[in-house]
């Protein structure tokens, strides 16, 4: 059994402090979620004018996405330093990360500024299961505001959870 299928699944979103020494400040709630190290990587690759975040995922579940990264390089027909290369690219742009004793995290200045982070006072979790996102409020309001869409809206209103 792996460390994320120990970990009890969050949904939903919860705005949170960034504290004066840019240090960002989680909920005691989410603590058992992320008891041990985890992962906070900026994806490898964002459509044209998606607004930044941060994915964070358990290191376990980190691990298990690069392998899966290494698998779909194979099969592109790429070989070991091309893979390394990907691989590379994906840790280069990875930290891990421990809640200090108060449920707080520091980020290098290169994800703060990457996610928008670096000049706010607040900062949103968003809850995937076990997994998570990090993002600067304003581009959070302008990501849901655009999920809610019409064509969302009108594929949302076809499902039940009800079948």
């Amino acid at each position: 059994m792996t460390h994320s299928e120990n970990v009890k699944p969050w949904y939903g979103f919860e705005e949170y402090s960034v504290d004066s020494q840019k240090r960002l400040a989680f909920p005691k709630a989410l603590k058992p979620v992320l008891s041990e190290s985890f992962v906070v990587w900026k994806p490898l690759s964002q459509k044209d004018g998606a607004l930044p975040f941060l994915n964070v995922y358990t290191l376990d579940d980190f691990n298990a996405y690069q392998h899966t990264i290494r698998l779909c390089c194979k099969e592109a027909g790429m070989e070991g330093y091309e893979i390394d290369e990907v691989i590379g690219a994906l840790n280069d742009g990875a930290e891990t990360v421990t809640l200090d004793s108060t449920g707080r995290i520091s980020l290098r200045p290169e994800l703060r500024e990457y996610a928008k982070l670096d000049k706010t006072k607040k900062f949103i979790v968003r809850g995937r299961g076990t997994r998570f996102q990090l993002w600067n409020p304003e581009n959070f309001a302008a990501v849901k505001a655009k999920a809610l869409s019409d064509k969302a809206k009108d594929v949302v209103s076809r499902i039940s959870l009800d079948d």
